[in-house]
């Protein structure tokens, strides 16, 4: 009798630790009036971030740019552990069972097929080390130029100009992943990068005519290095999708989740079955949540993000002292108070751009959220109008380039809504 129920009792314990995983991961996933909200949130966030930085070194004449990028891009450390204690917060879940499930998630992730299962195997520390410095390059050379450029031109241009990081990734990702080039996106490239050449270039030789002493002082370099900053951007889309994302991460394109197995490929046993070695490598007594594995959505991700920001503090602190002694940028921590909080409003918009992009990824896919961040492009040509009182930035290109891009982007959204 017992080898009759031994089975059975077996497929009912792997279908209810199934199912558990599946109720912890679908935990906080937003959809609806949620995802919407978030939406809001991540266009404001980058609104007031592109903003409050261009404030900060134009009126309130902290020229710092590397200082800023370091303050910012250090409090990325402090994503994970938000994280986490949100889902601790929300599920009740220990913070233990979280982490456990992110440390299997890794070893499956980097460790050779040949090790599954084995939980004897040494853990992939080379590769982790490699890819998060892999992180720190495809993060760190973008934002660098993003901030440079902020003192040098408007920053409805360079919000323009980086918005246009997802045409660069599909010109990536047919090039890597040897895909074949279709016409309507190829069109939707061209329109949108003629528009950022008539952002660049009609937009700067405006400023220009009108006054010879223009409100900023090298529109021309301040759009190229923005735009050298989102096609380095769009690079690091697609490596990070090769190299450094989950294989069972979802991605969203028609509201369903990708199965972390093919549903076409038939397993003869459970011994073939790749996932049916991860399960078996998880603890099968215990608390009820002894390990959530696979980890919720976005917490891979915030993992390597925070992983940034500690890497941005130890790193890239490096550079101070040969900045300060070429003359370039002087070391000085901001000691006025407006000053201050600028910065650590710049910092809280960096945090919750990139934890709500994140979610948006996951809800709505890499596509329309690049397009709903187009309206960025809207908002920020707002504030330079209404709050920075620089209504003679929004030019007849300014304008036109925009809506070319939008309209690319709009090609593509359309393409993808097709049956």
């Amino acid at each position: 009798m017992d080898q009759v129920t031994s089975p059975l009792r077996r497929s009912l314990t792997h279908e209810s630790r199934r199912s558990r995983r599946s109720q912890i991961l679908d935990r906080p996933r937003l959809g609806g009036v949620a995802a919407v909200a978030v939406f809001i949130a991540v266009l404001l966030a980058f609104t007031i971030q592109s903003d409050a930085t261009t404030y900060v070194q134009s009126n309130l004449n902290f020229k710092r740019p590397y200082m800023l990028f370091y303050i910012g891009h250090s409090s990325f450390v402090l994503l994970f552990p938000l994280h986490l204690l949100y889902l601790v917060t929300v599920t009740g879940i220990p913070a233990r069972a979280y982490l456990s499930g992110l440390w299997t998630s890794l070893r499956f992730q980097l460790s050779p097929p040949s090790t599954f299962g084995a939980r004897e195997a040494p853990f992939p520390w080379p590769k982790l080390t490699s890819l998060s410095f892999m992180m720190l390059v495809g993060v760190t050379g973008p934002a660098l130029l993003w901030y440079a450029s902020v003192p040098l031109t408007s920053i409805s241009d360079i919000t323009a100009l980086w918005n246009s990081n997802a045409f660069w990734a599909y010109l990536f990702t047919v090039k890597l992943n040897r895909m074949s080039f279709e016409r309507n996106k190829v069109f939707a490239v061209a329109i949108a990068s003629i528009g950022a050449l008539a952002i660049v270039y009609g937009g700067s030789a405006s400023q220009v005519v009108e006054n010879s002493v223009s409100r900023y002082p090298a529109p021309i370099l301040g759009d190229f290095m923005a735009l050298i900053a989102s096609i380095w951007y769009g690079l690091f889309q697609v490596l990070y999708k090769k190299f450094i994302a989950l294989p069972n991460d979802p991605e969203i394109l028609h509201g369903q989740r990708a199965p972390l197995i093919p549903n076409d490929i038939d397993f003869s046993t459970e011994d073939e079955d790749p996932e049916h070695d991860v399960e078996e490598a998880l603890p099968k007594e215990g608390p009820l949540f002894d390990e959530v594995y696979p980890p919720p959505f976005g917490f891979h991700s915030n993992f390597f993000i925070s992983t940034v920001g500690l890497l941005t503090i130890i790193v890239m602190a490096i550079p101070f002292p040969f900045l300060d002694y070429m003359g370039w940028e002087e070391f000085a921590w901001p000691s006025e108070r407006s000053v201050i909080i600028a910065i650590i409003l710049i910092a809280s918009m960096g945090l919750i751009f990139n934890a709500g992009f994140m979610i948006l990824l996951g809800i709505w896919g890499p596509v329309i959220t690049s397009v709903g961040g187009l309206l960025t492009i809207v908002l920020v040509l707002l504030s330079d109008v209404f709050i920075l009182g620089a209504g003679d930035e929004v030019t007849f290109w300014s304008l036109t380039g925009s809506a070319m891009i939008i309209g690319g982007f709009a090609i593509l959204a359309f393409d993808l809504m097709r049956p």
